[in-house]
């Protein structure tokens, strides 16, 4: 307050008072007195609050919104530092005019604030919802949620808003019955009138602002049918330990509450710091997830109906900020790492560090360790740089080239095709072999059935999870997945010390798409299979695919596993005839294979992945339940099917070859976990579906219960 305020302040409610008197008195007629320079000053902070400020801050022109200048001008809190009130820091700029867009744009419905612990976004938007409910307009209500009730109402209300609004000038309160010391709610109407008196009283806007501040429990369905001018729904993140509780329903049912007769009457204010995944966080990354500007149905709307902001952690080391408000990025961002050194062979320690003080969005929503079976910290890293570079892949569909089935095929660029290519190895290939299009037949003995065969085994390999005709029993119809994996190539990567600058042993390509008829995606897999002259790996429990193969000729393009019956590969049953299970399915070993194989390779060349989608699968899977996770189930395969006989290859030096093995190694051969399930291609069979290589048919039956 000025200098001034006090004297002159007194002095015009002593003459206010005395006008009152006389005019009761029918001395004189009613006048409102006032103090021309307080009125002056009021009204100066009123327009400020309404419309904003520009000030000077070194040197430059900045603007400060209504809302913003409010909190930092008139908004005292619970800590020391400038008597209270709050310290100005730049990256606050960004986050008011967040809001204030917010609450602008009609596509709008609210927003949430993704950031680390400790930086103030929960005193922020105790400040924005107490400027916008203790101003017109009237018979307005807001409300408060948090993790549970006994935050939404000690933590939130009675520490801070409380304790705010107290503090706040005079002529920035309105008329209020809720006393000094509320204890879950404020309600701006005049005290209650009773007796003969409270018929001489008048209602109406003139007399009182009508609006009201309640703290709820944060159950799903609460705040249901109501309408809100505003919603504090602080912590969303976070655990809520009581029943009927669930943060992505909860705001489906809260959008309601702020979008009403088809019009935007509020806006709701989310704010959190998550700290486990498995408790708040997978409900809250969901919601995030939805809430991009960038994708928005056909309305204009987000999915969510809200808008997100992250706030980096580097952004809030306000110990290093200057006498202007700016934060050094370099210092503030070392000094982060510096935190997490100690921790950084601990994958469960440190990914709770830096969900807590995130530097980017992956960090804030990074997957516990404990509850991935790949290493997180490279995946999610790997996210990050993907998502920073935003590189749009290229999307492709396959065709028979002049519609001639199977002969040539071409890849043809369409936005919205099934196949994204990462690598096309005419680029890189600088011999005169003809890579593309170099499959050969040869004609059956059995049926004289022409059998097609692949060309580049030596330096490609596919692998598929494929669908059923049918939905799952819980009426999920999966998608289609494959992959195309280019193997090591000396060729092309001798000399490379460092594997992230590889080409060669990466994915290639990779499908995923279901369409109406599953058979267009199986026709679509072939297409691939000849056009880059590779066998397939498929996960066999839909042998639909498999069939589909050996009907159109291609069962020599087939990578099975051992553990498979040839009468089922081969369309002649359906089950095994003792267990009456499919014989070929993924059983826990080949799943462990699988999983431990692609494990190691993340932990060697994870950082060299280019699908995103893959990578928040791998992120997420779980080996009890697979189905869920078809890319990674498919790359999965794709790992199996890329195993690489490095004996053979002329390495330039004793140097190089060590550093190429160390690059493949996959983990110790101690334990009885180690045993490897080895495959070999449909072409080592006999009629029989015996290996020829071997006279004693029982001698695989041996090595798999031996």
């Amino acid at each position: 307050m000025p200098p001034f305020w006090e004297e002159r302040r007194q002095e015009e409610v002593y003459n206010q008072d005395l006008e009152a008197k006389l005019v009761e008195e029918g001395a004189i007629p009613k006048i409102r007195y006032f103090d021309k320079v307080l009125e002056n000053y009021r009204r100066q902070e009123w327009q400020r609050r309404t419309y904003g400020i520009y000030i000077y801050i070194n040197g430059m022109p900045t603007y400060l919104t209504g809302p913003h200048y409010w909190f930092m001008q008139w908004c005292k809190m619970d800590h020391p530092d400038n008597d209270g009130y709050p310290i100005f820091y730049m990256p606050q700029l960004d986050r008011w005019y967040f809001r204030q867009r917010c609450m602008e744009d009609p596509w709008c419905l609210g927003y949430l604030i993704v950031g680390p612990r400790g930086f103030g976004k929960t005193a922020e938007e105790v400040a924005a919802v107490l400027e916008n409910i203790t101003r017109p307009g009237h018979n307005r209500h807001a409300a408060i949620q948090s993790k549970n009730t006994e935050d939404a109402e000690r933590v939130i209300f009675q520490e801070k808003m409380v304790p705010m609004f107290n503090a706040l000038p005079e002529f920035f309160k309105p008329q209020y019955s809720h006393g000094t010391d509320p204890k879950d709610g404020m309600w701006f109407r005049r005290q209650a009138t009773r007796g003969k008196k409270a018929k001489f009283v008048r209602h109406g806007e003139d007399y009182e602002l009508g609006n009201s501040i309640l703290c709820y429990p944060p159950q799903t369905l609460t705040l249901d049918g109501k309408t809100l001018s505003d919603l504090l729904n602080d912590e969303i993140g976070k655990i809520i330990p009581v029943k009927d509780t669930d943060a992505y329903a909860r705001n489906v049912v809260n959008v309601r509450t702020v979008y009403r007769n088809n019009q935007k009457r509020g806006l709701i204010r989310a704010t959190t710091t998550v700290e486990e995944m498995e408790k708040g966080g997978d409900e809250c990354f969901s919601i995030w997830e939805e809430s991009n500007p960038a994708r928005r149905d056909g309305n204009g709307y987000t999915i969510s109906k809200l808008y997100k902001f992250f706030v980096s952690a580097v952004e809030t080391q306000t110990q290093f900020a200057d006498k202007y408000g700016n934060i050094p990025h370099d210092i503030a961002y070392r000094h982060i790492m510096n935190e997490r050194a100690p921790v950084q062979d601990d994958n469960y320690k440190l990914s709770l560090l830096m969900r807590k003080n995130p530097t980017t969005e992956e960090e804030a929503f990074l997957k516990d360790q404990s509850k991935c079976i790949y290493d997180v910290m490279i995946l999610s890293k790997r996210i990050s740089e993907l998502k920073m570079l935003q590189r749009p892949m290229r999307r492709y569909t396959a065709e028979w080239v002049n519609g001639k089935v199977d002969g040539d095929v071409e890849l043809v660029e369409y936005a919205e095709g099934p196949i994204t290519l990462y690598y096309d190895p005419d680029v890189y290939w600088t011999s005169k072999r003809k890579l593309l299009n170099a499959c050969t037949s040869e004609i059956s003995e059995r049926n004289e059935k022409k059998l097609w065969l692949p060309c580049n085994n030596d330096l490609f390999r596919a692998s598929t999870d494929p669908i059923r005709f049918v939905k799952t029993t819980d009426k999920r119809a999966s998608m289609m997945a494959g992959h195309g994996m280019m193997l090591y190539i000396p060729d092309l990567d001798n000399g490379k010390e460092d594997s992230r600058q590889w080409i060669s042993h990466n994915i290639m390509w990779e499908y995923h798409a279901r369409h109406t008829d599953p058979t267009d995606d199986f026709e679509n897999m072939i297409k691939l299979m000849r056009y880059f002259g590779h066998s397939i790996m498929p996960e066999a429990n839909a042998g639909e695919f498999i069939k589909h193969l050996y009907s159109r000729g291609y069962q020599k393009f087939l990578i099975v596993r051992r553990h498979f019956d040839f009468e089922v590969l081969s369309n002649k049953l359906s089950k095994n005839k003792l267990s009456g299970e499919n014989p070929v399915s993924s059983n826990t070993e080949v799943i462990e294979s699988y999983v431990r194989r692609t494990a190691a390779w993340i932990r060697r060349h994870g950082h060299r992945i280019n699908s995103l989608p893959l990578l928040e699968q791998l992120l997420s899977f779980d080996a009890k339940d697979p189905t869920a996770f078809d890319l990674a189930v498919s790359f999965g395969y794709g790992v199996l099917a890329m195993e690489a006989d490095l004996q053979d290859y002329d390495f330039n030096s004793q140097k190089e070859s060590e550093m190429v093995l160390q690059a493949f190694k996959r983990y110790d051969i101690s334990g009885n976990q180690s045993k490897l399930i080895p495959s070999y291609t449909a072409e080592d069979l006999d009629e029989n579906g015996e290996l020829s290589d071997f006279e004693d048919p029982n001698f695989w039956k041996h090595l798999m219960h031996g």
